[in-house]
């Protein structure tokens, strides 16, 4: 049986109709012509119409419609009676569209005061495909808020956004003996526009990834990747952990809904692999350098663009790519001195912004898609083993408390580089590759530490506080190396950790 939807529009232009009786004019009163009124209305495909047609009589005469053409690609009920072009006593019409039919169809009636009748007027009707943030449930919608905006629980695909929940600690990686080490040169855990949640293991057989596309609540089982390390020897005979795993290193960002990308440092090459249905199937790793010196690797995405960070000979080499790399990646070198780097993309303007440490901060923005970058801009202030994130005009920098300043948040507005503040408050750590930060569109900063006792802590740092609140701490468990993601509009975060036994866990925290 075939189900449609009947939405009713039409403006009354003048006139009335009472049944089928017809008043006549007048005696002694010269009639004057009644006036059909012409019309557009749309609809979607196999959805029906119910259409109010019009008319105005000069003398104020009752009218009487009658359909003198009919529709060509879909059925007309005229005034109820379900006879295609009979006359009509009444004013209304109802439309079906033949089914699957999309187009431009119409039909034409006239109007009759009793004494004669109009010219006939036109009804266009047009018949269009559904579409997203029409307002209209259509097939393959679960839901349909009018706009394609993203993070108001209905996504710019209609599809029903997922809503996170606080959950405690979870094995995500299965019987595999993985780790998330480390946060700082290969970012681990990240989420696309639509609110899944991506991660990036590496294990004893080499690169795996788990999503989730329900909050955390549940998670996939590790896929491989099909990256491993140059060589056996690089993997101890118990499997992960940092001190095993030299040569391979991946960070993990998610794009657009369904859509996110790994980047590796593998076989000392840099490969990139790509997945467009939520992380189900991904494309064969993809070299894009064979001359990377470090492990390290950084990715950012704003939409389709995607900017991958590794370092070769003489500073930083940024790979660029404005449509998800199905067209490839154009490389640019950027001459910046390096330790530990990072590259940022901000949401609203789309700079580009490269930061490394090397006994001070350096950073060099780019505000054009060719890549051109400003000169090195160093602000005050000092990170060991650093972690970057930026959102709404603010750059982010945590790392270690080696020196002075591993207690703070370094906060350097977008527009004003040389300046920074430091926001104090995070627990001290002696750690090596211990400390990552994420941020959210609303400028909230959550800030990951694994402490001396092998615990880890979450901070939240609020869009503009002056210091870490203590009440925004949260003990999560013991366990290393952990790794962040800022929820897209809830206020909180995914964290992932490697467990004392030498697993990957997962929690969703929420303030």
């Amino acid at each position: 049986m075939r189900r449609v939807a009947f939405v009713l529009l039409g403006v009354w232009l003048g006139g009335c109709v009472q049944g089928d009786e017809v008043f006549p004019a007048e005696a002694g009163v010269d009639n004057r012509l009644p006036r059909a009124g012409a019309a557009l209305f749309t609809t979607l495909q196999n959805v029906a119409l119910e259409i109010v047609l019009t008319g105005s009589d000069p003398d104020g005469d009752p009218l009487v419609f009658e359909i003198v053409e009919s529709a060509a690609h879909g059925v007309l009920l005229a005034g109820g009676s379900g006879d295609r072009g009979a006359r009509a006593g009444g004013e209304r019409v109802h439309y079906t569209p033949d089914i699957d039919f999309f187009g431009v169809d119409g039909f034409a009636f006239r109007v009759s005061d009793g004494q004669a009748w109009s010219e006939p007027a036109r009804v266009t009707l047009s018949v269009n495909l559904p579409s997203c943030g029409d307002g209209v449930l259509s097939a393959g919608e679960e839901c349909d808020d009018e706009n394609l905006v993203t993070g108001d629980g209905c996504s710019a695909s209609c599809l029903l956004e997922p809503t996170f929940y606080a959950a405690p600690p979870e094995r995500i990686s299965g019987a595999l003996r993985c780790s998330t080490a480390y946060s700082n040169t290969g970012r681990k855990v990240s989420l696309d526009t639509f609110g899944r949640v991506y991660g990036a293991m590496i294990c004893r057989d080499g690169l795996h990834t788990v999503t989730s596309g329900d909050g955390g609540a549940t998670w996939s089982p590790p896929q491989m990747l099909g990256l491993d390390a140059a060589s056996p020897e690089d993997l101890a005979p118990d499997g992960a952990g940092s001190d095993e795993i030299d040569e391979l290193e991946a960070a993990i960002a998610g794009g657009p809904e369904g859509v996110a990308y790994v980047a590796a440092v593998a076989q000392r090459g840099l490969y990139v692999s790509r997945t467009e249905d939520g992380g189900i199937t991904w494309t064969p790793p993809e070299l894009l350098d064979d001359a990377p010196i470090d492990t390290q690797v950084s990715m950012a995405t704003r939409g389709d663009a995607v900017f991958i960070a590794i370092v070769v000979d003489g500073g930083i080499r940024v790979y660029h790519s404005d449509d998800g790399g199905r067209s490839g990646f154009a490389a640019h070198l950027v001459a910046q001195e390096n330790f530990y780097i990072d590259v940022v993309v901000d949401e609203r303007s789309g700079d580009v912004f490269t930061v490394s440490e090397f006994s001070e901060i350096f950073i060099r923005r780019s505000g054009d898609t060719s890549m051109p970058f400003d000169p090195v801009i160093s602000p005050p202030g000092l990170s060991a083993f650093m972690d970057v994130a930026g959102a709404r005009g603010q750059l982010y920098i945590v790392g270690g408390s080696f020196f002075s300043s591993g207690t703070e948040v370094l906060a350097i507005p977008m527009n004003a580089l040389h300046t920074s503040r430091t926001i104090p408050g995070l627990p001290p750590n002696n750690i090596y590759h211990a400390r990552a930060i994420a941020a959210n569109e609303l400028g909230h900063a959550y800030v990951v530490t694994a402490l001396d006792d092998d615990t880890i802590q979450l901070d939240r740092v609020g869009f503009q506080a002056e210091e870490v609140a203590a009440d925004d701490q949260r003990a999560l468990g013991e366990g290393g190396f952990p790794a962040v993601a800022a929820l897209p509009r809830d206020d909180g975060a995914v964290v992932l950790f490697e467990g004392e036994d030498g697993g990957v866990f997962a929690t969703v925290v929420l303030y």
